[in-house]
């Protein structure tokens, strides 16, 4: 049984014949795939496997999740790596858009890591762009009890990724726990966690536009986001919490040692 979390296994594996024998040899003969959802590419009968078995990912949450007071901004969260490929600098475009349609204050949020240097001069640089009326959260990490505070003190969560080796974002798990709406992207997994209309909104991969589009709506409809992250919320406790994904590993362990 091999349970895979990287979404770029299968793409590694068909760039040569002889990668593909390997992984015939490594991840085929019989072995059962667990996959993190519909969407993500593992190596699966073709490859020699005799299963496909979906398993999402589950997280813990705080038994008691920070609860702030509404802020008078529209709120606009992106928490994660700051690749480029995780969509930052779409974030920030569209951040720039919505800014020349919505007459409120707005917040933009920056919450995470710099993989290089190069990465982080380019970032600033688009943040330049951005009106001097909107507030900007100096980017930078957060872990353990400030993550959920940040989450908490958000709006929407926007994630529109297009990471070669993304799967199932668990920020994305985070923030429907917390009762936040998602504009993330249709990208690997990303679809099988975000209901389109109903948890969030899915857009086009590089498409700040689109993002855009749907910051307009959810800014402009309090209640709309409001049931969007009960739906969230909800979607997380019936789907993705912690111990329903320890007991779909042990059922389908339990299912191959009987096999």
């Amino acid at each position: 049984m091999i349970h895979y979390h990287s979404g770029d296994v299968v793409d590694f594996l068909n760039q040569s014949v002889f990668r593909q024998w390997l992984g015939k040899m490594v991840y085929g003969r019989g072995a059962w795939s667990i996959r993190l959802g519909e969407g993500c590419p593992v190596p699966g009968k073709e490859m020699g496997a005799d299963r496909v078995i979906d398993i999402p990912n589950g997280i813990h949450v705080p038994d008691q999740l920070p609860r702030l007071p509404n802020s008078p901004s529209f709120r606009i969260l992106f928490l994660g790596n700051l690749f480029e490929d995780k969509g930052i600098l779409d974030v920030i475009q569209a951040a720039g858009l919505f800014a020349a349609n919505y007459s409120g204050h707005i917040r933009l949020s920056l919450v995470g890591a710099w993989p290089d240097e190069s990465t982080r001069i380019r970032v600033e640089e688009a943040l330049e762009s951005l009106p001097h009326t909107m507030e900007v959260t100096p980017p930078a990490p957060a872990y353990g009890n400030d993550k959920w505070r940040i989450l908490a003190d958000a709006d929407v969560l926007v994630f529109p990724s297009r990471y070669r080796r993304e799967n199932v974002p668990l920020v994305i798990l985070e923030a429907m726990a917390c009762g936040l709406p998602v504009i993330a992207s249709l990208w690997r997994g990303i679809p099988s966690l975000v209901e389109d209309g109903r948890t969030g909104y899915l857009v086009p991969v590089s498409d700040p536009r689109a993002i855009t589009e749907k910051l307009c709506l959810l800014a402009a409809n309090p209640e709309l986001r409001s049931r969007l992250g009960k739906n969230a919320a909800e979607n997380y406790r019936n789907r993705f919490t912690l111990n329903q994904h320890i007991n779909s590993v042990r059922s389908a362990l339990l299912a191959a040692s009987r096999s």
